[in-house]
Order: C-alpha cells, then sequence, then structure tokens
C-alpha cells in the first residue's frame, strides 16, 4: 500500500478510492482485534489516500486519538511512562481534531498519571575524597596569590571548565565501542512528567552525550574546585564584595557605561551595578555561614537574579558586537512585530559561535537554556525553581558564568 503511494503517478483515481476502502476496513478490523499499533498504520496510510484525492472521508484526527488512548488503556508498566506517552500522543490527536471533550477527560488523567511516574536508577558510590583533597591544594595556591589572582584564574584560566573537543571525542569513542546504544532512542522527561525533548537522530544522540559528560564532568571536578576556591577566599577575607567591583570595574566590560534610548531620552546603566546586589548577597551569607554554622545560606534571590542579568548581559554582548537579538513575526491579526529572539535559538546562531569560545559557550548553553543541562533561564522565568534547586552548584556555576562573560570585550560607537 506504501509502495502505491509512494508511486501514485501511476495509479488512477479509481484505484487510490479502493485503496481508500480497504485501509478503512482494515483499521476497523485490527482495532476489534485490539492491535492498534497495525490500526494506527492504516489510519496513517487512509489519511495519505484522503490528502491525495483531496478529500476528507473521516475525522483520522479522531480516530487516532482513540487508538492511542486504547493503548494507554491496556499498557501495563510499573514506571508508568508508557501510559503517559499515549496518554500524551492521544491529546495531541484529539488537539489537532478539535475535540474539547476528550481533551478535557484526557488532561485530568494525564496530571494523575504524572504524579504516578516513578524512575529507575542505577547506582555507584563514588569516593571523591582524592578529589576534594587536590581541589583544596590548588585553591590554597590560587587564594595566596591574592584577590585579583583568584578571580582572574575563575575569569580566564583555560582548561577550568570540561573541554568541548575532549567531550565530543569521548561521545564518538563511547557509541564506537557500544555501537548498539546508536539504536535506542533517548529522551529527556522533566520534574513536571513532560517529556520535553527527543533524541533520535546520530548527531542529536552525539549532543545529548556531550551534554551528559559535561554534567559528569561538572560534578566530580569544577564543582569541588569552585567550592574551594570560593570557600577559602571569602572565609580568609580575601574576597569580599568591594573588591570584586573594583576589579570588574577596571578590567571588564561589564564596568562600562553603555547607553540606550528610550523614547527621546538617553538613559545610561552598567551591568556591575545590576549584579553586585546578587553577588554582595552571596557572599553575606557565605560570611554568616562561616561565622556561625548554624546559619543556611539562603541562594534564592541572588540565583534568581543573576539568571536572568546574565541573560541580559548575553544579549547586549551579541547586540553590540554586531549580532541582531530580535527578530520580525506576525502577531495572531497578521500584523508584523519585532520581538526578541529566544535566547536557545539565539546561543545557536552561527555569529554567537564565533563570538564566545566553544568551552564558554557550551557552558553558557548547559547553564541556561539545554534540556540536557540546568536550564536555569527557563526554569527561574517560569517559577520552575523548587528550595532544592537553589543550591550551591548553581550558585557557584552562576558566578562562574558572570566572570566568564565578563572576560570577553566589544568596542561601542558610542
Amino acid at each position: 500500500m506504501r509502495f502505491l503511494l509512494d508511486n501514485r503517478k501511476n495509479l488512477e483515481r479509481c484505484g487510490l478510492t479502493e485503496a481508500g476502502e480497504i485501509c478503512q476496513r482494515q483499521f476497523t478490523a485490527q482495532a476489534d482485534r485490539k492491535d492498534y499499533h497495525v490500526a494506527i498504520q492504516f489510519i496513517e496510510l487512509a489519511r495519505r489516500i484522503d490528502d491525495s484525492l483531496d478529500r476528507k472521508t473521516c475525522d483520522w484526527e479522531y480516530k487516532l486519538g482513540e487508538c492511542y488512548e486504547h493503548l494507554m488503556e491496556l499498557a501495563s508498566d510499573d514506571s508508568g511512562l508508557v501510559k503517559l506517552s499515549f496518554c500524551q500522543e492521544a491529546l495531541l490527536h484529539y488537539g489537532a481534531s478539535s475535540n474539547k471533550t476528550r481533551i478535557a477527560e484526557l488532561e485530568k488523567h494525564q496530571e494523575e498519571l504524572k504524579q504516578g511516574v516513578s524512575f529507575g536508577q542505577i547506582a555507584q558510590e563514588v569516593d571523591f575524597a582524592e578529589v576534594a583533597k587536590e581541589a583544596d591544594c590548588i585553591a590554597t595556591e590560587v587564594v595566596f596569590r591574592g584577590a585579583e589572582h583568584v578571580i582572574q584564574y575563575l575569569m580566564v584560566k583555560r582548561g577550568l571548565l570540561p573541554r568541548y573537543d575532549d567531550l565530543l571525542t569521548s561521545a564518538t569513542e563511547l557509541n564506537t565501542q557500544f555501537p548498539l546504544q546508536g539504536f535506542i532512542p533517548s529522551a529527556i522527561i522533566d520534574s513536571e512528567g513532560n517529556t520535553i525533548q527527543h533524541f533520535t537522530k546520530s548527531d542529536e544522540k552525539r549532543y545529548f552525550s556531550v551534554l551528559q559528560h559535561f554534567g559528569i564532568a561538572l560534578d566530580t571536578s569544577l564543582f569541588f574546585l569552585l567550592r574551594a576556591i570560593l570557600f577559602k577566599a571569602i572565609r580568609e577575607g580575601i574576597l569580599n564584595t568591594n573588591i570584586l567591583a573594583s576589579f570588574l570595574e577596571k578590567n571588564s566590560w561589564l564596568g562600562k557605561t553603555l547607553r540606550t534610548r528610550s523614547g527621546n531620552e538617553v538613559q545610561e546603566y552598567r551591568w556591575l551595578d545590576l549584579i553586585l546586589p546578587a553577588l554582595h548577597e552571596y557572599i553575606i551569607n557565605m560570611r554568616m555561614h562561616f561565622q556561625r554554622p548554624e546559619f543556611r545560606p539562603n541562594f534564592v534571590l541572588p540565583i534568581d537574579s543573576l539568571t536572568v542579568k546574565i541573560e541580559g548581559m548575553l544579549r547586549d554582548m551579541c547586540r553590540y558586537s554586531g549580532v541582531n537579538t530580535t527578530e520580525t513575526k506576525q502577531d495572531r491579526e497578521g500584523r508584523t512585530v519585532s520581538v526578541e529572539k529566544d535566547l536557545h535559538a539565539l546561543l545557536y546562531e552561527d555569529a554567537v559561535t564565533r563570538l564566545f569560545d566553544k568551552d564558554d559557550l557550551l557552558f553558557f548553553r548547559f547553564l541556561l537554556v539545554e534540556h540536557g543541562g540546568y536550564r536555569l533561564r527557563h526554569k527561574v522565568a517560569h517559577a520552575l525553581m523548587r528550595p532544592w534547586d537553589y543550591n550551591l552548584k548553581a550558585m557557584h556555576c552562576l558566578i562562574l558564568a558572570v566572570l566568564r562573560i565578563g572576560r570577553y570585550d566589544f568596542i561601542t560607537s558610542q
């Protein structure tokens, strides 16, 4: 049947009509046998035939929704993921059919399924004592050389971040050693039970592997070093808000005065003034914790603030470097509007890949927008952060991102 459709130039209209009738009969027969996977294939064929004949003999989207709903009811899996997947497919097709009744009922059921989803887990105990010891040794050497060296080390040190080229090589070698992994599709399911991204193509799987290796490298190396350096510098009074502000004012574009026009008025601002309150909040919290260990630092405000400020810093960095950060589109009424580009799309533009070092850029993507990373920009903007998400790892990554962005420069015409 697929062959006939693919070569329908030589098939008369009456032949296509008869083929469509066969597909409809087969769909009904397979559905009666509860073989819904096969029934779905016949629906897809019947829909293609209808499209070829410029007709609509049935609401195929509704039929597809029914099949996926039946598959959801028949599925039996301990994790609940299969049921949830079929439920979401059914909702997709009921939505295309504009069947509000089925959508309302299934959306309620979807929420119930999300609550019951469970994940398998493979755990392996790892002793990080040696990693922590090595991090402490490096921190002692870095902090001994003073506050400016601490900031410079975090800002410009090559090799501090996992190298993109090394991660890509590891991902490629892993795929060569275990080729069967290449046939297994991957997907990311968020904390709310939503399937937010699929990885099925070879390049998608390879990049997903790069992100996984990047996250592992952060967990097993970089976080220990950031913690050791920042804690030691703050505890010993080497690093404070005034020293950090003075360094960035003299040695980073973050201290530059920028100008923007609002109507007929020209207004001035510096990113340093916008990020200092959050950095000060972090430093004060840590100093209080070191003085009174029972005090628990709270990073809600600094993490929320720095996340959105970093997006603004990246947009300004792009804008002043000649990269267009807006796009023209049409609103619901067909009128032309100009809006800011999605940050995820912006960070993948060719001009941006030439603007930043590839290791830094991978870090910014992982931290802010990647589904396979922390995706802080999305989670903060949509209030998806939970108390446990406001942790030292996120805080230290944001501080590092501020410094890594601050090491670049540009020339304005102002």
